[in-house]
């Protein structure tokens, strides 16, 4: 997996697919990309990688995966995050990391609890066109501007904020 990620801080490679996945979407559109990574890492330390067609547990191997973020398959992901963006990357990081400061930052600023609810405890997310193939439609689906979130893959999706909590050291609940 030669990657220009590879050396790179967990937190740094999290923050680089968020930019460049969701640039455009704003703090909070980043911040939800994060937490999908945050909860997928969650999963596989809890059971099979191959969920997310992982080949390992780490970081990398999550965002390395095939068919999972196209910021890694079209490279961009091995861009630096410029310096002008860089304060509101590490902030979406940290919200991404808290997903009771997540979840109050997206009810403040107008969305439902249900859907902020279900947006922190999404494990995917896709562009509108993904949509064509009906398999993306698993779980439940929660739109947030250019993007749809799913829990695809998270155990239990009908009680999911129930059933599955993340459990990472350091990391919110």
């Amino acid at each position: 997996m030669a990657s220009k990620l590879t050396g790179l801080s967990d937190d740094e490679q999290v923050m680089r697919v968020m930019y460049w996945e969701a640039t455009g979407e704003g703090l909070l559109g980043k911040a939800l990309v994060g937490r999908t990574l945050w909860n997928r890492f969650d999963i596989v330390q809890q059971g099979n990688p191959s969920v997310f067609n992982a080949k390992g547990k780490s970081i990398l191997h999550l965002i390395s995966a095939k068919k999972q973020y196209e910021t890694f398959s079209n490279k961009r992901v091995n861009r630096p995050i410029p310096e002008k963006d860089r304060e509101e990357v590490e902030e979406a990081l940290r919200l991404s990391k808290d997903m009771s400061l997540l979840t109050d930052a997206l009810v403040n600023s107008g969305v439902s609890e249900e859907d902020a609810g279900l947006l922190v405890y999404a494990t995917g997310f896709r562009t509108p066109d993904a949509y064509k193939d009906s398999s993306q439609l698993e779980g439940n689906v929660t739109p947030y501007k250019n993007h749809v979130f799913n829990n695809a893959g998270a155990p239990d999706t009908e009680k999911l904020g129930q059933s599955f909590t993340p459990s990472l050291p350091g990391i919110s609940k």
